[in-house]
């Protein structure tokens, strides 16, 4: 939000790198190599990928917005985000509570 999302989400404009200095691939390599260095430097050891952290928050945000992911994903149907970017494995019971309880307000 910090970085002009509200003002940008209309227009073609990127928030990151917005005179479009680098090519979309070479943007896609250094994000790449950002998530595993602060993946490194977070300890952690596993082997998780940009992929997996996608496919976590689509779908921790289908878990919120249901039939209406597609919109923020811009993808038309549930069929590519069920087949592809949804996994069921991700959301415990205790986590889709944690998303869908409010005990407080």
């Amino acid at each position: 939000m910090d970085m002009g999302m509200e003002q940008k989400k209309q227009t073609n404009e990127r928030i990151i790198d917005p005179t479009e200095k680098y090519s979309n691939n070479t943007m896609m390599e250094m994000i790449t190599k950002a998530f595993s260095h602060f993946k490194k430097g977070a300890g952690i050891k596993s082997e998780i990928t940009l992929k997996h952290l996608r496919k976590t928050y689509i779908t921790w945000t289908n878990q919120v917005l249901g039939k209406d992911t597609g919109k923020i994903t811009s993808h038309a149907g549930t069929k590519i985000l069920n087949d592809h970017y949804l996994d069921p494995t991700i959301l415990s019971a205790v986590e889709k509570a944690a998303l869908d309880v409010r005990i407080f307000g």
